[in-house]
Formats: structure tokens, sequence, C-alpha cells
């Protein structure tokens, strides 16, 4: 699949952060599965630029997902959805793109004004906010994860209360992922886990509920479950390296 123009991008980037704010890295993260871009994709640059095209059409989709009013961002680094985001979102099941947005009266005024700029010859500026913001955006998409000491759960781990859930629901190996290993992690942030089952292990989607209202119990944080084995399988790499590259474990039957 191609890169998504970034007016493709708009109601997925919405979608994302409908009730609660996501960091611009995770959002980008998830946009790279759900499009399955492949790693070239990713790592594709801009002409004469240093970052790169994927991460230029998510800024501007958020751009002008935030001048319409649809968007906002809590805290640096962080966007969230409005209420008029969020009817946007659900008057608009296929597609969010700029005529959808012109009819708000802000993103008119926004259009407006771009359009001036350019009838009067000037160049998009590369400063200010949109510098700042996009350039951000950039190191906190495309950086990797340091080398050196590997980053640590942001919450107490109680070692045997996990090691007795691993073993009541066969799970060989256990570790979190995500941002319970970064700076951004909140008293609001959920924690998100990979588990590696037994391979006569066998568990409905019922059980998977169970395990995470367990996990939760333990970590004192909503928590997801996800599938190691599912991820090793992922035929996106940009996946693989960001989710089993930080990957911490913290119950290992071995």
């Amino acid at each position: 699949m191609a890169i998504p123009d970034y007016e493709t991008l708009m109601r997925p980037v919405l979608g994302l952060v409908l009730y609660e704010p996501k960091h611009y890295r995770d959002c980008a993260a998830e946009l790279v599965i759900t499009f399955n871009l492949t790693q070239d994709e990713v790592e594709e640059l801009l002409p004469r630029a240093r970052r790169t095209v994927f991460v230029d059409r998510v800024y501007w989709a958020t751009a002008y997902l935030k001048a319409a009013g649809a968007i906002e961002r809590p805290k640096r680094g962080f966007v969230l959805a409005t209420d008029r985001g969020r009817y946007l979102h659900r008057d608009n099941p296929e597609r969010i793109d700029t005529q959808a947005l012109m009819q708000f009266p802000e993103f008119a005024e926004f259009r407006q004004r771009s359009s001036s700029a350019r009838g009067r010859g000037l160049p998009r500026r590369n400063t200010g906010t949109y510098g700042e913001d996009i350039n951000e955006m950039a190191s906190q998409t495309q950086e990797s994860i340091p080398s050196g000491r590997m980053p640590t759960p942001r919450i107490p781990i109680p070692r045997d209360e996990i090691a007795a859930f691993c073993r009541k629901w066969r799970i060989i190996e256990l570790a979190l992922f995500g941002s319970v290993l970064r700076d951004d992690f909140t008293p609001e942030s959920d924690v998100d886990a990979l588990a590696r089952f037994s391979p006569d292990a066998e568990h409905t989607l019922y059980d998977l509920y169970d395990m995470e209202q367990e996990l939760a119990a333990a970590l004192g944080r909503k928590t997801h479950i996800g599938s190691w084995e599912a991820v090793e399988r992922s035929k996106n790499p940009y996946r693989r390296k960001d989710v089993l590259g930080s990957a911490q474990v913290i119950y290992d039957a071995a």
C-alpha cells in the first residue's frame, strides 16, 4: 500500500484519540499498522528534508483537525478529540477530508489565510508553531529506543503475584511495552503487555478478558494483553521493531 495522503489519515487519526489522549508516537505507530506500511515506506524521506513523508502527512492531518477545532493538545506531544471531533467522526463514517472540515468557520478562515499567503507568493513557513510541532513530532515518532540501559516500568511490579498469575494461565513469558516504559506515562495511562503462552495452552476470548481483569488488579491499571507470537509473525517490520525492541520481561518461566 502507498503512503496515505493527509486527508486519508484524518479519520483514522481522529478515531485513535476519541476518548483518551495519545502521544504522537503512539498514534503514528498504530497508523503504520492500520495501513500496513512497509519499512521502506515508513522511512521514506521528503526531498531536502530530515523528516519522513509519513510523519509529515500525519502532522498535517492533525494540524487540519486542530484548525477545525476537532482535536486539541491537552499537553505537549499529545492529542485528544474534542466534542466536535467526536461528532465529526460519528457523522462521517467513511472519510473526513478538507471539504468536511469547511463546515466549521475556524477552518474556513484558516484555509482563507493559507490561500492568501500562497497568492502573495509567500513560502509555507517552516518555523514558529509549524516548525516546533513537526520537529517535535518527527523526533518523537522516528527516534529508536536508545541502546544501553533498558527502560524500566513506571509502576511497581508485584513479582510473586505476577508469577502466580502466569502459572495459572500457562504463560511462560510476560513482558510490558509502550508508554509504561516511557516518561510520558501518566496516572491515567493503560498498561500494554505481551504474553507468550505454553504450546498446550488453549484460551478463549472470555479467558483473555478474565486475564486482563486479573492483571489489571495486580498492576493497579487497566491492562491490555497481546500475543507475543502474533507480534513476531507480524508482516509489519515497524510494529515488530517498535514492540519487541522495547518490551521488558517481568516474568520468565525458564
